[in-house]
């Protein structure tokens, strides 16, 4: 009996747990959106997106990235949509945009905040031991997107990316959301 009561009540909180998730979703200057989205990022004024080996060298160092793309769903806990263009300049090595991949965004509890994630991104990216061919997968987390009721929020990349030989490297940068203003993540 008592390991049946043990059993009951953890299913109440598991059934607890599964009814508290939140919906994900999208505002605009504190207008929660109902439909697509467009969003373009590009790097702050000043800041490079640096790519570091896990051991911590550097392999390339960019000063110019510019991502644009649109939402397409709500899944519930996600927004996610695709990037219709991703490019990647100003580079101490050749960087090559084969596929710009999607975008999920998974809302923060209590906060305006989200967790942003790439998938299917294809980029070859040169380095010191010869070309790099980086690929996200479904669990690449970028980065916090930290949002705001007016102005630019921003995207805090710090992400592990599977680019082969290597196994991984650290791409960092700090987005600034240029469209649209006031881009908040809410629940």
């Amino acid at each position: 009996m008592k390991y049946l009561r043990m059993f009951a009540a953890a299913m109440a909180l598991i059934a607890l747990a599964a009814g508290s998730a939140s919906a994900t979703t999208l505002e605009i200057n504190g207008v929660t959106q109902t439909g697509v989205v467009e969003l373009s990022t590009s790097i702050v004024s000043g800041k490079s997106l640096i790519m570091r080996d896990t051991s911590g060298f550097s392999q390339n160092t960019c000063t110019t990235s510019v991502a644009k793309g649109s939402t397409e769903t709500k899944t519930g806990t996600a927004v996610t949509g695709k990037l219709s263009s991703l490019t990647i300049s100003g580079c101490t090595r050749t960087v090559t945009i084969h596929k710009p991949g999607t975008l999920e965004i998974v809302w923060s509890d209590g906060t305006t905040n989200g967790t942003a994630y790439s998938e299917e991104a294809q980029i070859t990216s040169g380095s010191p031991i010869g070309t790099l061919n980086c690929t996200t997968g479904a669990t690449t987390h970028l980065g916090t997107l930290t949002g705001v009721k007016e102005g630019s929020a921003v995207i805090h990349m710090n992400a592990l990316i599977n680019c082969g030989i290597i196994a991984s490297m650290r791409w960092e940068a700090v987005l600034s959301v240029t469209s649209p203003g006031g881009l908040g993540v809410v629940s």
